[in-house]
């Protein structure tokens, strides 16, 4: 499910997160409105979802090394 929230300044973002983060959902963007200038009180659209964040694969436990060694290996063993 995907939510789009519109907010008109600082503190109603703020309040705006809260109540969509305690109803489990996570910000995936927020864009400013059309026209705001840096320096300004911000206001635009903020989207939140319910779906999980994908996590980044991690090499933890991997041997790159001894992979590596065994790929050398192979590679010499095919010029035979």
């Amino acid at each position: 499910m995907e939510v789009q929230v519109e907010y008109t300044d600082r503190e109603d973002r703020k309040v705006k997160i809260k109540i969509q983060e305690d109803q489990g959902l996570r910000m995936t963007s927020d864009n400013f409105g059309s026209g705001w200038k840096h320096g300004e009180e911000p206001h635009g659209v903020m989207t939140f979802t319910d779906e999980p964040e994908l996590k980044a694969s991690t090499l933890a436990g991997r041997n790159l090394a001894a992979e590596l060694d065994e790929l050398k290996a192979e590679v010499e063993a095919l010029k035979k």
